[in-house]
């Protein structure tokens, strides 16, 4: 019997088309518990169907391995038809105390298969792949998932492939399943794992895509069979022993509660909307003048001459004013909310309050000067930093400052020198990379001396006293070691606000 005699057999069983009845319409279902052929038991009515029905269909569904990503992550995809893209291939090294090693993983596409149990049947797994060794015993493990919408993946089999041999080859490899009952969201999961007994690395390969080695699965699963009729027609429920039911249109009294009216709104012009006529709806155009009043209303391309009688709040992509002044400005004042603020005084600038909290115009920060002199002379005593009598009290805020340091050094042996830094009182700690060398003496008995600028920018969080600390250097031995302000030369401290 020719394919063409075996489809029409079907469809003329399945619709009763072209045979009376005579008692009550039986359609063929499949036996869950022989997979065979047969007439379903019970009556197939509008109300129940009989408890052994089964899909009934086409030839066993092939599924092709393909390189696009799926839309769960990690995964490529499994479908019902070949790829038009070029091969691909994954590889993995592999050795027996890394087996088995994942090469990859691959789902049916949402919806697919669709149905609610997976039949009993053979899966046969047509695979090219290659070993680069034929060293230790290398195969191919496949296994076989359900998984749900919500991601949980289910463990029905696994089937593994003949030994792996060098050169390309197609590996065949099948195994008999009995019946799963699945959700009819549930994909279907193919994942591949790489074995061997080698205790050397093994480099494995799998091809799919292309036109010369296409891999793929063959399933029991049904492939769905093709129901045609004439446009716009229906495959009506069977009515119990009325006999055959065929295709035809839709009609109203089809409905239980009789509201059907029209079958298919058609397309209307641009800018109509769909309003009702006491009976159904229909295409009419924007009435001049309309008012859209509501403050939940949502309409794109309003007519320029419709007003709206209710600000639109900000969730539904207003602002939720209805006047301003001249300069406001919109912010969030709340997760689902927008304020205005206005410009206040003249010169004063935007400013950010932190996160959480309203912006507010405010003054801008006035650069500011604080600055220090040291009169006197302070001799350096020890090796330790120690307070040499210059501070300056800054506030919080960011600051440019510099000491200039009048400093001389005089020697019995050895070179010395004035060490210089800066430290916070306030917060105990030295200002990072403000240490910096005096004047040195070069010749013994010689006093050398100068003055030597230490020049930093600093950011404070609180009100902090800054230090002039001053130390010798340990290897001299020294007749003098002197931090000198004079009417020759000042130690000063100078600081700049910046911010």
């Amino acid at each position: 019997m020719t394919k063409l005699r075996i489809a029409i057999f079907l469809i003329l069983a399945l619709v009763g088309a072209g045979r009376s009845h005579s008692a009550e319409y039986k359609p063929l279902c499949r036996n869950s518990s022989t997979g065979k052929i047969e007439q379903c038991t019970g009556t197939l009515d509008n109300t129940q169907a009989p408890t052994n029905l089964a899909l009934v269909s086409g030839a066993a569904q092939a599924l092709y391995l393909q390189e696009p990503t799926s839309d769960i992550v990690g995964y490529e995809t499994l479908r019902s038809q070949p790829s038009s893209l070029p091969e691909d291939w994954d590889e993995v090294t592999v050795s027996s105390g890394t087996s088995p090693v994942a090469m990859d993983s691959y789902a049916t596409d949402p919806g697919i298969p669709g149905i609610n149990q997976w039949p009993a049947g053979n899966w046969i797994f047509h695979v090219h792949a290659t070993v680069d060794s034929n060293g230790g015993d290398t195969r191919i493990a496949s296994s076989v998932y359900s998984r749900t919408v919500g991601g949980v993946e289910t463990l029905l089999f696994t089937a593994t492939s003949p030994e792996l041999d060098t050169g390309t080859t197609e590996y065949q490899w099948n195994t008999v399943q009995p019946l799963y009952l699945t959700a009819q969201t549930d994909r279907l999961i193919v994942k591949f794992f790489a074995t061997t007994t080698s205790t050397g690395a093994r480099t494995v390969r799998i091809y799919y895509q292309g036109v010369t080695r296409t891999s793929y699965i063959t399933t029991p699963i049904p492939s769905p069979v093709p129901i045609s009729g004439a446009a716009n027609q229906v495959l009506a429920t069977p009515l119990g022993s009325d006999g055959a039911v065929t295709l035809r249109k839709v009609a109203s009294n089809d409905f239980t509660d009789g509201t059907l009216a029209v079958s298919k709104l058609l397309g209307g012009t641009s800018n109509y909307f769909v309003a009702s006529n006491g009976t159904y709806g229909v295409w009419v155009n924007t009435p001049v003048g309309w008012t859209i009043s509501g403050a939940s209303n949502t309409f794109t391309n309003i007519p320029a001459n419709t007003a709206l009688t209710n600000a639109v709040p900000a969730v539904n992509g207003g602002t939720g004013q209805t006047a301003y002044s001249v300069g406001d400005l919109l912010y969030a004042s709340t997760t689902t909310a927008l304020s205005k603020l206005s410009m206040g005084t003249a010169g004063h600038v935007l400013t950010s309050n932190g996160a959480g909290v309203a912006p507010s115009m405010q003054a801008p920060i006035a650069g500011t000067v604080v600055s220090g002199t040291f009169s006197g002379t302070y001799d350096v005593p020890k090796t330790t930093f120690a307070n040499v009598g210059l501070s300056l009290v800054l506030a919080a805020g960011q600051w440019h400052v510099t000491f200039d340091v009048r400093n001389l050094v005089n020697t019995s042996a050895g070179n010395g020198f004035v060490r210089l830094r800066l430290y916070d009182t306030t917060a105990g700690a030295v200002i990072t990379d403000s240490e910096t060398q005096g004047f040195l003496s070069a010749t013994t008995g010689a006093a050398y001396g100068g003055t030597t600028s230490i020049s930093k920018d600093i950011t404070l969080t609180v009100t902090s006293t800054i230090n002039l600390q001053a130390a010798r250097d340990a290897v001299a031995t020294y007749n003098a070691a002197q931090v000198i302000g004079d009417s020759e030369g000042w130690t000063r401290g100078t600081a700049f606000r910046r911010q």
